[in-house]
């Protein structure tokens, strides 16, 4: 969704793993009421998006959920516009942000909510089980991960009305499951980390 803007640089919110574009409904109404353009995708497999099969239709690589953002900035009217980037959670919120890193060009701001930066941040066991051979593919089916891990992720509590909406494309399809599985295989949390956190402070140390 979207609110129109003159003037203003578009905000581009990105979802993390066991979530979807729903967690930002409440904070793009407030910034479409101060007319910012908004845009909050979900990514391929996340929500209601359509799973595409590893191998076949995408490889669940940084490099090609990279590739598919800058396709889809563009896809959105946005390629010659500068965007502000805020980005949540793990893995794709990781991936967004090199991204911006990596191109500046297109970039007003980037705002990091409830995101680890530092290699030093452990990768959340509840993400982990999607690695195990033996472990995966039940959890990769569990309907009530995706709101147990964005409520135990911070001191408030999810409405029952937000869980349900979390909750619902996991009991409407095991797709989205199977899909943080595909992108947790390929996922190299200490060394993504490390490259955010390096290219953090050297965006810092040049005032970007």
């Amino acid at each position: 969704g979207s609110g129109v803007g003159r003037g203003k640089d578009p905000v581009v919110l990105v979802h993390g793993v066991l979530s979807h574009s729903w967690c930002y409904m409440d904070f793009m109404e407030k910034l479409a009421a101060e007319g910012y353009e908004c845009y909050a995708p979900d990514w391929l497999g996340t929500g209601y998006s359509s799973w595409p099969q590893p191998g076949y239709d995408f490889d669940f690589t940084e490099e090609a959920v990279q590739k598919t953002f800058g396709e889809m900035l563009d896809g959105m009217g946005l390629g010659s516009r500068k965007i502000n980037l805020v980005v949540q959670g793990y893995v794709f919120a990781q991936y967004a942000a090199l991204y911006a890193l990596s191109h500046p060009s297109r970039i007003a701001s980037l705002t990091f909510l409830n995101t680890p930066l530092s290699p030093s941040s452990p990768l959340p066991f509840v993400l982990q089980q999607y690695r195990l051979p033996l472990v995966a593919p039940f959890v990769a089916q569990d309907a009530m991960r995706s709101e147990r891990f964005l409520e135990a992720g911070g001191p408030y509590v999810v409405s029952v009305a937000d869980a349900d909406r979390y909750r619902e494309p996991f009991l409407e399809s095991m797709m989205p499951g199977l899909a943080v599985q595909d992108v947790m295989k390929k996922y190299d949390h200490k060394g993504v980390l490390r490259r955010v956190e390096e290219g953090v402070k050297k965006a810092v140390g040049e005032g970007v």
